[in-house]
């Protein structure tokens, strides 16, 4: 199975945003990561290994990139208002 970790630079965000691709082709399914994780989540609980199947045979190509939520709703030191611009900035 392909695995491919990439950047790219965000200009909204100001910042380089991580992203893994597994396999070659198929419908795009992306994935976020669940509270302040990064986009290697999926693999390490081993979603990934039970897509498997799906991903080899070209029915789907499974992205997964890194969120921000430790720099909007899990920083504790922004204000709410603050968090919720970053976040928009994320969308």
């Amino acid at each position: 199975m392909r695995r491919e970790i990439s950047k790219w630079y965000s200009p909204v965000l100001n910042k380089e945003m991580d992203i893994v691709a597994y396999g070659e082709y198929g419908f795009a399914l992306l994935l976020f990561p669940t509270a302040a994780a990064d986009f290697l989540e999926y693999e390490r609980f081993l979603l990934i290994d039970e897509l498997k199947p799906y991903i080899e045979s070209g029915k789907v190509k499974v992205y997964s990139i890194n969120s921000i939520n430790s720099e909007s709703w899990l920083n504790d030191e922004m204000h709410p208002a603050d968090k919720a611009k970053r976040h928009q900035q994320f969308n």
